[in-house]
């Protein structure tokens, strides 16, 4: 699916990540997806992320 070209994009954090939840949301190409951080860092809303991997529908990115 079109999913998998989300790795590598960027994307700005719309809704907190926090720590153990994947219930924070980043916008990537103007569409809002769930996210989680890869290494578990609570991510406040605005800040810029990269995709690295996604788990089903959920983007699992980091802090650029």
């Amino acid at each position: 699916t079109n999913v998998d070209a989300l790795i590598g994009k960027r994307g700005v954090v719309c809704v907190d990540i926090e720590r153990d939840d994947d219930n924070g949301r980043v916008m990537v190409d103007g569409l809002d997806w769930r996210a989680k951080s890869i290494d578990n860092e609570p991510l406040s809303k605005g800040t810029k992320v990269e995709i690295v991997e996604r788990d089903s529908v959920i983007l699992i990115v980091k802090k650029l």
